[in-house]
């Protein structure tokens, strides 16, 4: 067994990629497989205008950040970076000015490079068999030195009573940032040839409601819409349908704002058909909106209540389920986003054939995928992309008004 598996047998270790610029052995192995990627403009361009920060010569900082426009940003240039058209006219526009400029003017492509590199290459990378050499050959002092260990198996276990509540809670928000993000916890099983999307397994099992031995499931989508494109077609439910294809029904329950909780909470009725043979399953989810600044995504949270199932007809074949869904909307840049849906459910399916469960996850994680490119693409078509303000939109405008009444901008939340 390597050293990595060793490790992640006994806890879930998250690799910080802010690590990769103070641990020299990782920045080497990473820069080697962004050469093998064919990505090393990206490293090349931090490593640029990480220099600038140590300049204090106004004259010497704008001829050093002239030469970096030079030579990443203007198009054709000997490194040029694929990045939205509006920003790099942006740049251009105040170099015409003819005035001394300042890193400042670096950046909004900084902050597009960093987030490519961390959410795309970095991802892929902490999964591949160079990352594992490295483990292997560096032993196990090495993985503290990069990395967090989570170890959320026995720390954020869910029980029955958890699932009366009437509100969304702060560990709810912490559980889905965790399941959303990347860890070598997460085993892949199936990746498109193009890259649009992978589908992982946790490699631990987890407990949730009365049951144990459950799989975390996750896919990773890269669409090429923004990241409040992709929220708002996740939040329009005529459309949820055509995104998730398990999808019989959903209903509008119950919404909820109380002053004494920081959340507002759509209460929402979900009904899934898993195949011809099992009965459909159903839960009453909480759900809310909140967007975490620190990380520059939006997290979608869902938890199933049994407070509002009174209306459940008992002699019907629905099946309650315990579920939590979580899904992290990340922006890579203004047209490019990457997105995180992740599920943690009881379904109470009457097998237990692990070939057959994971065969079943790869089609649900490609159908996500498929569905939801569809959904933006119609989405467009029905409105152009305006804000919905019916149905579960409202839980981040209520929220928006609840907090910052007079911004644009929507409450910070961090863990």
């Amino acid at each position: 067994m390597s050293q990595l598996s060793n490790m992640t047998s006994t806890g879930a270790w998250t690799v910080q990629f802010e690590r990769l610029f103070v641990v020299p052995q990782l920045y080497q192995d990473f820069s080697n497989y962004a050469k093998k990627a064919r990505m090393t403009e990206m490293l090349d361009f931090l490593e640029d205008y990480n220099s600038c920060e140590k300049i204090s010569n106004e004259t010497k900082l704008d001829a050093t950040v002239r030469s970096i426009v030079e030579k990443y940003i203007k198009v054709n240039s000997e490194k040029e970076l694929n990045f939205d058209a509006h920003t790099r006219d942006a740049i251009t526009e105040v170099l015409k000015l003819g005035k001394n400029v300042t890193l400042a003017l670096l950046r909004p492509v900084y902050k597009i490079v960093y987030r490519e590199l961390k959410e795309d290459v970095f991802a892929r990378y902490i999964r591949s068999t160079d990352f594992q050499t490295l483990c292997d050959k560096l032993g196990e002092s090495f993985m503290p030195e990069i990395a967090i260990n989570e170890t959320i198996a026995g720390t954020l276990m869910y029980q029955p009573s958890d699932f009366r509540s009437t509100t969304i809670t702060d560990r709810d928000i912490q559980f889905v940032l965790k399941i959303t993000q990347d860890s070598s916890d997460w085993e892949c099983i199936k990746h498109s040839s193009s890259n649009k999307y992978r589908v992982y397994l946790s490699k631990t099992n987890y407990a949730i409601g009365g049951a144990s031995k459950l799989k975390l499931f996750k896919v990773v989508m890269f669409l090429d819409c923004s990241a409040e494109e992709a929220l708002h077609t996740t939040l329009d439910m005529e459309l949820d349908a055509k995104r998730d294809p398990q999808t019989v029904s959903f209903k509008d329950i119950d919404y909820i704002k109380n002053n004494s909780d920081p959340y507002s909470v759509a209460v929402i009725r979900r009904v899934l058909k898993l195949g011809p043979v099992l009965d459909p399953r159903y839960a009453t989810l909480l759900s809310t909106v909140v967007k975490d600044t620190e990380k520059e995504c939006y997290i979608l949270v869902g938890v199933s209540s049994t407070e509002f199932d009174s209306d459940i007809d008992p002699k019907s074949k629905l099946v309650r389920s315990d579920l939590i869904i979580g899904a992290s909307f990340n922006r890579i840049s203004e047209k490019r986003c990457r997105l995180v849906f992740a599920n943690y459910v009881d379904f109470k399916i009457p097998f237990d054939s692990n070939t057959l469960f994971t065969k079943v996850m790869e089609k649900r994680g490609k159908d996500l995928y498929k569905g939801t490119v569809a959904a933006v693409a119609m989405k467009r078509e029905k409105d152009g992309f305006k804000l919905d303000m019916n149905g579960r939109a409202n839980t981040l405008s209520d929220f928006k008004e609840k907090y910052l009444p007079n911004s644009d901008s929507i409450k910070t939340w961090s863990v």
